[in-house]
């Protein structure tokens, strides 16, 4: 065998077992991820320093979650759930408790979009970007809105 087969054949195998043992690592490490790091308890839930029980799985039910991040989660719960009123009274709520989190707004305004709310969705997203002015998710989504639906209808190409 030639010298550089010998190489080429000696590269392969240390880069067979440095993959063999990342994929290993991987997944040792996703299955550590998904029984929370508590083998003793298999209803995956912890016990935080107070001794409350929390549900990782339930970002709402999380005693360490601020009421803001709760009522986000809820938010965030009720819109999968296509409850957009309720949606938007949790994410009035949050941003009442924290007006300086500026994904509050976007949420808020997205269930606002939903519910058929354009103009309040409208004053959502200019409300958040008095909060942070260069926020892009934000100006994209009010740029969409007035170009999108409330824009007076092109009589050449009339919306249906």
């Amino acid at each position: 065998m030639s010298q550089n087969k010998r190489r080429d054949w000696i590269y392969f195998l240390v880069l067979a077992v440095v993959t063999i043992l990342f994929i290993v690592a991987g997944v040792s490490w996703t299955n550590k991820g998904k029984s929370g790091g508590n083998t003793n308890n298999p209803t995956n839930s912890a016990q935080n320093a107070n001794g409350d029980q929390t549900n990782p799985e339930n970002p709402a039910s999380n005693t360490e979650l601020t009421t803001d991040q709760q009522l986000y989660a809820q938010g965030i719960k009720s819109l999968d759930t296509k409850d957009y009123s309720s949606a938007i009274h949790y994410f009035s709520q949050a941003i009442s408790l924290n007006p300086d989190n500026t994904s509050y707004y976007s949420l808020k305004s997205e269930a606002e979009i939903l519910a058929g709310k354009k103009a309040d969705a409208k004053a959502t997203l200019e409300a958040g970007l008095k909060v942070d002015p260069g926020n892009e998710l934000l100006n994209s989504k009010l740029d969409v809105l007035n170009k999108e639906y409330l824009a007076p209808a092109n009589q050449d190409n009339p919306r249906q």
